[in-house]
């Protein structure tokens, strides 16, 4: 519905949604996620809603939890590959360094490091 100003007006209902919706996009909830909490008040089971909504949190804890230990482990390769090529930063010359002058597959200076999938959430 719009005033005479051209404003358009929502019901109070529409705003505490929105508000509800924005909210749990800034914590991290996926549009899924968000949308099983709203359907579980639009089904009048508002007395679910607060503990479904703290176990979905528990989860979102968990996978960010997952998520540090993989960016830890990752950085920790990271480390340890600069380690192992300073040398060749020093020199400049990739055919006087002996730690990479073959970069041959089973090359050391770039150890495989663990795959990591993740998103970073605004």
């Amino acid at each position: 519905m719009r005033g005479e100003n051209g404003y358009r007006y929502s019901p109070s209902e529409a705003v505490n949604r929105i508000s509800f919706i924005r909210r749990a996009k800034r914590r991290g909830l996926s549009l899924d996620e968000i949308r099983s909490l709203i359907g579980l008040s639009d089904d009048g089971s508002c007395n679910v809603i607060s503990p479904e909504r703290h176990r979905v949190l528990e989860r979102k804890v968990a996978e960010c939890d997952r998520q540090l230990a993989e960016i830890a482990a990752f950085r920790a390769t990271l480390i340890a590959a600069a380690d192992r090529l300073a040398p060749c930063a020093t020199y400049s010359l990739l055919d006087t360094c002996t730690t990479c002058s073959t970069c041959a597959p089973d090359c050391s200076c770039l150890p495989e490091s663990p795959d990591i999938n993740f998103r970073l959430t605004t």
